[in-house]
């Protein structure tokens, strides 16, 4: 039991070493694991602000989208109601003007044919001199027959009736082309935001990962503590129990010798000693 002891008390000690070893490691990982969670926090909090005023811009674009749609529903009733307005003024210019000649519709597209002419051709000073006479009678023929309309009282009412609806359908058209232009700007700032969302997720997932992997080597690390330590207490209670063994034979064997020497005193005073008495001094060597 001597040298047990010593052993077993040296084999306590490595036990401990190694739990304090492993103590320390899981400790270390567990840190570590806790700077990858938090840097996985912070990118989620990144996707989530991302998320949150993408959602924003979503919902401002939207509503630019409905009121492009419904800007332009008005512009495109307002261009209808043009249209059949020329129509009818079409209608009345064919019945007011004298049938003599070219019509008007004519005339106008043939001046913008010639205007063309004169700019992309290269003519000769001959040939550009008759062709600006050709333009100058062409616009007089106009001009003499649309103020020859004007003097119809409806037909002026439709002219001015109709230039302000394409006055009113400009506008309309502009407001159609800036919430268009607003909502792409919301639309490119949601993508841009959705794509920094999906990044930030990314990469959060990567610290997840790199949390979790460590996090194992941390609980494999506790799991050796809590061995190493089991095995520290099982130690204890059997060097307890060895201790408290050595302990009882000590005080057996104390007791032992003082029976012994009460007996031994009572066999030199001649007193009268037991068989069995006698046999635990003979025992002992002392008779």
């Amino acid at each position: 039991m001597g040298d047990l002891l010593p052993e077993l008390e040296e084999r306590r000690k490595k036990e401990l070493e190694l739990a304090e070893k492993a103590r320390k490691k899981r400790d270390e990982l567990n840190a570590e694991a806790k700077k990858w969670a938090d840097k996985r926090d912070e990118f989620n909090a990144v996707a989530r602000e991302c998320l949150d005023k993408a959602a924003e811009h979503q919902k401002r674009r939207n509503e630019f989208n409905r009121k492009a749609r419904d800007a332009k529903k008005k512009r495109d009733d307002i261009v209808k109601k043009i249209s059949d307005l020329r129509a009818k003024l079409d209608k009345l210019k064919r019945n007011f003007l004298p049938r003599d000649g070219k019509p008007l519709g004519r005339l106008k597209r043939e001046l913008k044919e010639l205007e063309f002419k004169q700019m992309t051709m290269v003519l000769t000073p001959q040939k550009e001199k008759e062709l600006i006479e050709i333009l100058s009678r062409i616009k007089a023929e106009i001009d003499r027959k649309e103020k020859m309309l004007m003097q119809n009282e409806e037909i002026r009412r439709l002219v001015e009736e109709i230039e302000a609806l394409r006055k009113e359908s400009d506008e309309w058209h502009k407001k159609v082309e800036e919430y268009a232009r607003r909502a792409q700007e919301e639309h490119d700032s949601m993508v841009e935001l959705y794509d920094k969302a999906t990044k930030a997720r990314l990469e959060g997932d990567k610290c997840h990962q790199k949390f979790l992997d460590i996090k194992a080597m941390a609980d494999e690390e506790h799991k050796k503590y809590l061995e190493h330590m089991r095995l520290v207490r099982d130690y204890d209670k059997i060097i307890t129990g060895l201790k408290q063994k050595e302990a009882w034979e000590k005080k057996k064997v104390t007791y032992e010798k003082k029976i012994i020497e009460e007996l031994f005193d009572k066999f030199k005073r001649g007193e009268k000693l037991s068989t069995e008495d006698l046999f635990m001094l003979q025992k002992a060597g002392k008779i």
